[in-house]
């Protein structure tokens, strides 16, 4: 909040990256809170919202990726019976991040 005042979003984005991980907030999401916080909402939680809830338990995505690191999006998809970018989205919230083979 303290950057709020300052006026800079690029170096809100830059502070809470460095303190809590690369890409761990978008600048889209520090636009979201300065919008909120111009009209005195300063309340950062997101929102429930409706839509399907997603199908895919952590429990099996972990159990498939401890079986096999080097597991491709395609082959988890494939292994929990669900859609390749599900997969990839859940993998993202999980804080799972793709490698290249070296």
């Amino acid at each position: 909040m303290y950057e709020f005042y300052k006026k800079k979003m690029m170096n809100a984005a830059k502070i809470i990256c460095d303190a809590f991980g690369e890409a761990i907030v978008s600048i889209r999401t520090i636009k979201r809170w300065y919008t909120n916080f111009k009209r005195d909402n300063f309340d950062i939680e997101d929102k429930s919202r409706s839509g399907r809830p997603s199908t895919i338990d952590d429990d099996s995505i972990c159990t498939v990726i401890n079986a096999n690191p080097r597991i491709s999006i395609e082959e988890v998809a494939e292994n929990l019976n669900v859609d390749k970018s599900s997969a990839y989205l859940r993998l993202r919230e999980l804080r799972y991040v793709l490698k290249l083979d070296v």
